[in-house]
């Protein structure tokens, strides 16, 4: 028997079959990859976190001053972007000097802030909430304003001047003290159809005595206790429902 060759322009019964398995195929991967139209979607989200700040706070005749640091361990997970581990501690430093211009009725703004902590930068938190310390090196950017009427440095009423960026060491010792406080909230919203979300917060707090110095470049921006200090740990998780 002779079987002529199948061209370009036929179709023999192994191809069709072939063609058909293929088909199928794809079908099978398409149903598996995208969920039919009333299938619920869940996501989950959490946050946890291990937190120390404090806050500098003086003033004078003529001038005022007020220094807040935060320095912060997380971890974020989530179903869409797994679980996020930062290497280096995190950090916020936002530092604001006020001083009024002799013989005007002008005051001269200088700030600073950074919002991150150098590679071999520590951060030691005791999850007890009792001694926790700090070593971080934390570049600054900052500027200084003029608030009203001509003044000095040649800078125009309202207008800023960038500063050199500077980078400061962060020495700093928690120390936990007094009775620790432990708070809860939870949300839900369940009345919208196709639509849930429930989310469920925890904070343990305790206040603490924090000593030691925000220096470099030139400048001291801390030296000595504060006013206020706490240590933080929080936790936050959320569930959303869609379809």
């Amino acid at each position: 028997m002779h079987l002529a060759p199948h061209g370009p322009g036929s179709r023999g019964p192994l191809t069709a079959r072939r063609a058909g398995l293929i088909t199928l195929a794809i079908l099978i991967v398409l149903m598996m990859i995208i969920p039919p139209a009333n299938a619920a979607t869940v996501e989950r989200a959490s946050e946890r976190v291990h937190l120390a700040g404090g806050a500098w706070l003086t003033e004078t005749e003529n001038a005022s001053s007020d220094l807040t640091v935060r320095v912060y361990n997380q971890v974020d997970q989530s179903t869409s972007g797994g679980t996020v581990k930062y290497k280096d501690p995190l950090v916020t430093l936002f530092y604001t000097h006020k001083e009024s211009v002799p013989g005007t009725n002008l005051v001269l703004r200088t700030e600073y802030e950074g919002f991150e902590a150098l590679e071999g930068s520590t951060f030691e938190f005791d999850l007890s909430l009792g001694r926790t310390i700090a070593h971080l090196e934390v570049p600054l950017y900052g500027y200084r304003c003029l608030e009203e009427d001509n003044g000095p440095a040649g800078i125009s009423p309202g207008e800023c001047e960038e500063l050199p960026a500077l980078t400061v060491t962060v020495d700093l010792t928690w120390e936990g003290h007094g009775a620790i406080d432990r708070s809860t909230s939870r949300e839900a919203i369940l009345d919208i159809p196709g639509f849930t979300f429930q989310s469920h917060t925890l904070q343990i707090s305790r206040n603490a005595m924090l000593t030691g110095t925000v220096s470099g470049g030139g400048i001291v921006l801390a030296d000595g206790p504060t006013d206020i200090a706490l240590l933080l740990i929080g936790s936050y998780r959320e569930r959303t429902t869609t379809g």
